[in-house]
């Protein structure tokens, strides 16, 4: 039994400092965070009145976006040729 509390206080011995060391990591990373929420919030409450307008930009980016994709499935030979070839010719509509 002696042997058993003896190897087990070795082990906990030998993690502490790991552990200790993980738990700092841990700390820092949290005050991290918490900074960053700070900050996330003092951005959001400085441009609140222009969320509507940030996001109509996005709505816009997003349709443009989805043309975008759209055309390049229909015609992929656009992103390298300036011309459309003549054998390629997409039907119009």
């Amino acid at each position: 039994m002696n042997t058993t509390i003896s190897n087990a206080d070795e082990t906990i011995t030998g993690l502490r400092r790991p552990i200790q060391t993980d738990l700092d990591e841990l700390r820092q990373t949290l005050a991290d965070a918490r900074a960053l929420i700070v900050n996330l919030h003092g951005v959001v409450r400085a441009n609140d009145q222009n969320i509507a307008y940030t996001l109509e930009n996005v709505r816009i980016a997003t349709d443009n976006l989805s043309e975008l994709t759209q055309s390049v499935k229909e015609r992929p030979w656009s992103l390298i040729r300036v011309k459309q070839p003549e054998d390629r010719k997409v039907p119009q509509k």
